[in-house]
């Protein structure tokens, strides 16, 4: 009986200790943030902020999050296809990658663009009013495509630029070369030349020597969305991830009208 009472005292114990892993890790996870969710409205940032403390850090990524360049050779599927080509063709990834991008920065130099949501200026007025830090966090190769990237903000209205326009660390041009030789940040834009996000944040938060109490992304691509959360998660940083789905849902329902049409019977 001693025996029984000892080892059922060892099972209780154990399960005590999981139950209490359990709840600890559920605790951590609400006390991080929730889970990436979806939103299709910059108007949902805005709501999100009023209710989080002061010190918050809003970073948007730029392709399909705060405008669409009007051109098809900056398109992933594009961009892809035309990698695919070179590499047949017998050139490495590197002289592949040079090739296409000078493509890219060539269409990005004449292409037109469009804001994706008619409340982003709207947005980044409220957070510029309410002294939150933003940024733009963008998987683009900054040396081919960095005068390029501030035209475009400029005609459309957006600065990540500190509104004083001090010589400040915010205004000021940081290379991160220990991540890559295209990976820097300048003029509140992080340009990562398709690095891992969470990993150049990381980096970056060492550069300005502090970290916000609160950390919110807004990405149109769930993986750029898990490497930001995975780096919240090791520097025990509260994050709310954003995936937003407005560009996507548009393309959807313009693939579902195309179908309806081509389905429907000649007239």
């Amino acid at each position: 009986m001693g025996a029984y009472n000892f080892f059922t005292r060892g099972i209780l114990m154990k399960l005590k200790t999981v139950r209490g892993v359990f709840f600890l890790t559920l605790f951590c996870y609400s006390f991080l943030g929730q889970a990436i969710r979806e939103v299709d409205s910059l108007s949902e940032v805005t709501a999100l902020v009023e209710k989080l403390p002061s010190q918050v850090w809003v970073f948007f990524d730029i392709d399909n999050t705060l405008f669409q360049v009007l051109a098809e050779e900056v398109s992933e599927p594009w961009f892809e296809s035309q990698i695919k080509v070179r590499l047949i063709c017998g050139k490495n990834i590197k002289e592949a990658k040079t090739e296409v991008l000078l493509l890219v920065a060539a269409a990005q130099d004449r292409a037109s663009v469009r804001l994706v949501d008619d409340k982003t200026l709207e947005c980044i007025a409220f957070l510029k009013s309410h002294n939150v830090h933003i940024f733009a966090l963008t998987a683009r190769t900054g040396s081919m495509l960095a005068d390029a990237t501030f035209r475009q903000l400029r005609e459309l209205g957006i600065s990540f630029v500190d509104a004083s326009g001090a010589s400040t660390i915010w205004n000021r041009y940081h290379d991160f070369s220990e991540i890559g030789h295209d990976v820097f940040y300048q003029n509140g834009v992080l340009f990562v030349d398709g690095k891992d996000k969470g990993v150049v944040l990381e980096h970056f938060f060492e550069y300005v020597g502090c970290r916000p109490e609160h950390l919110v992304f807004i990405d149109d691509s769930l993986r750029n969305l898990q490497a930001v959360e995975n780096a919240a998660q090791r520097l025990s940083l509260p994050c709310d991830c954003l995936h937003f789905t407005k560009v996507e849902r548009e393309e959807m329902r313009a693939k579902k009208a195309f179908s309806e049409i081509a389905l429907s019977p000649t007239l």
